[in-house]
């Protein structure tokens, strides 16, 4: 049985996960997630019958333990060729079959984490940049603080995923092998189109996040076709 605990409640409280039961496992594990809340959970009022005995509700929570819940995504930024603005460069894209909508989307270069082959999340991301996006080389920059541990997936998963921008990367002539079911289109598209996409609905979220985190990270630190 795990405790762990989770801030954020009301009066500085925490939530403490009283055990993780794995009920299904394949690619993706599926936990029953059991947790007891603050004593002042719901608005600030006990739920429960005393302040002794606070509530404990269960949660269905999805996961990658093979890949220590983490996954990295990457940005691969082309500088325009006249030193323009950096709104004048391109981004290589890559669409994808996805099997939750069960269609081809698009999105950035990402894959899951493995600590052995991987050793860092840079390495991580470089990999997945061979693989997916067929690029490698160029500068690496982590879009989030050093301390950060990555941000989480979505509401009901333990998995987190770590930004990159790749500035200036070049073709990979003996790119990694892909994944039997990986069904991959890549695309080197312009800024102006990306942005359009953004809000066409057929990106997926990490992606998105992703492009804006790197949109402002370009803005600040990209002057005369030159990465600072």
């Amino acid at each position: 049985m795990t405790r762990e605990n989770g801030h954020g409640a009301p009066d500085g409280d925490t939530f403490t996960i009283l055990d993780d039961t794995p009920v299904y496992n394949r690619y993706m594990t599926v936990y029953n997630r059991r947790v007891q809340f603050p004593s002042h959970s719901a608005g600030g009022v006990n739920t429960s019958s005393s302040l002794e005995d606070p509530p404990v509700h269960e949660f269905d929570v999805v996961g990658h333990p093979k890949a220590s819940f983490h996954f990295c995504i990457s940005f691969p930024y082309h500088p325009p060729a006249n030193g323009g603005h950096w709104s004048e460069g391109e981004v290589t894209m890559i669409r994808e079959y996805a099997q939750g909508p069960n269609e081809m989307v698009y999105g950035l270069p990402a894959g899951s984490f493995h600590e052995e082959s991987h050793k860092t999340l840079e390495g991580c991301a470089m990999a997945e940049l061979s693989e997916e996006a067929h690029l490698c080389g160029g500068k690496m920059y982590r879009l989030l603080d050093e301390t950060c541990p990555g941000i989480a997936e979505v509401k009901w998963c333990r998995n987190r995923f770590t930004p990159f921008i790749v500035y200036d990367p070049q073709t990979d002539e003996a790119p990694g092998s892909r994944d039997s079911e990986e069904v991959i289109e890549i695309q080197r598209m312009k800024i102006t189109d990306i942005k359009k996409m953004l809000r066409s609905g057929n990106m997926l979220l990490p992606s998105v996040t992703t492009c804006y985190w790197a949109f402002e990270w370009l803005d600040e630190h990209y002057h005369h076709g030159l990465s600072e």
